[in-house]
């Protein structure tokens, strides 16, 4: 089954934030990071958005830095 990759402009209307907002909290590690596409193309994972919406930006966090600390 193909995973639901959102758009910029998707993800924008699905969680109510602007683009620079979704990208000060990538960089922050408070949101999913973006899939590259190609050269200029990046798409969103539909699930782990989801999945950021129920934990909130904190616990996702925590979440992927355990994932990290487990993976090393």
């Amino acid at each position: 089954m193909t995973e639901k990759m959102l758009k910029i402009n998707e993800l924008e209307q699905l969680i109510s934030i602007s683009e620079s907002t979704i990208y000060k909290l990538v960089k922050k590690g408070l949101f999913p990071e973006q899939v590259r596409i190609s050269t200029r193309c990046v798409r969103w994972r539909l699930s782990e958005v989801q999945e950021w919406m129920q934990l909130g930006q904190n616990s996702w966090k925590k979440k992927q830095a355990n994932q990290k600390n487990e993976a090393a």
